[in-house]
């Protein structure tokens, strides 16, 4: 199977299901993210001030 025949059909057109399932992929990225960032910022504030 060559790289032409996972990413495109033989018409040139994309594989709509590969585009959704790396879409939803990068939604799923972008919301653990927007979780994960406010929650580490404070975890790290407060260890870094109990420390010093």
């Amino acid at each position: 199977m060559s790289k032409q025949e996972l990413f495109c059909e033989k018409n040139g057109k994309l594989h709509t299901w590969h585009t959704i399932l790396t879409g939803f992929a990068f939604l799923t990225t972008s919301i653990a993210w927007a979780i994960y960032d406010p929650y580490i910022t404070k975890i790290l504030n407060r260890l870094l001030t109990e420390s010093v």
